[in-house]
């Protein structure tokens, strides 16, 4: 298997940790570089070194959020960045999707649901949280024979 290249981004060296451990179980080659500010991640996007994917707490001294991903974006607009926070605010979470991250993972993930999204989102896909995904039953329009009343014959026979 290729060397998969990653940055961890968390002001909390723990955090850091923990995430270099999990992604060492993603392939016998991992490379990991890690930084604690969004300033650090700034700087080493600037000098051009590349990633297979870039792991970012939301919330880090220095900068806000929106500021820091939105300076990232400029230095590495086709980065894949992936979210990992401890916040779990539905509309944040599909605010940061529509922004174009590639994924959303919240920091109570147990190891092997990360694990799982990382891979999805290594090959392409989106990852959001489970608990975060609109009920199938919330996108269908409940029947309403009521409405049929109001159609011509016409009409009715048409639709």
């Amino acid at each position: 298997m290729a060397t998969l290249s990653f940055l961890i981004a968390d002001d909390h060296w723990l955090v850091r940790q923990g995430l270099r451990h999990t992604l060492s179980e993603l392939a016998d080659d991992v490379q990991v570089t890690e930084a604690s500010l969004y300033q650090e991640v700034i700087d080493i996007l600037t000098k051009g070194q590349t990633f297979d994917l870039l792991l970012m707490d939301l919330s880090m001294p220095g900068m806000g959020p929106e500021e820091g991903l939105a300076r990232l974006r400029e230095v590495a607009p086709t980065a894949p960045f992936v979210i990992v926070s401890g916040t779990d605010d539905p509309v944040t979470i599909r605010e940061l999707i529509r922004s174009g991250v590639a994924g959303f993972i919240p920091k109570t993930a147990p190891p092997a649901m990360m694990l799982r999204a990382l891979q999805l989102v290594l090959s392409g896909g989106i990852y959001v949280p489970p608990s975060n995904l609109v009920p199938l039953s919330c996108l269908i329009t409940p029947f309403n024979s009521s409405r049929l009343k109001s159609l011509s014959g016409r009409d009715a026979h048409v639709r």
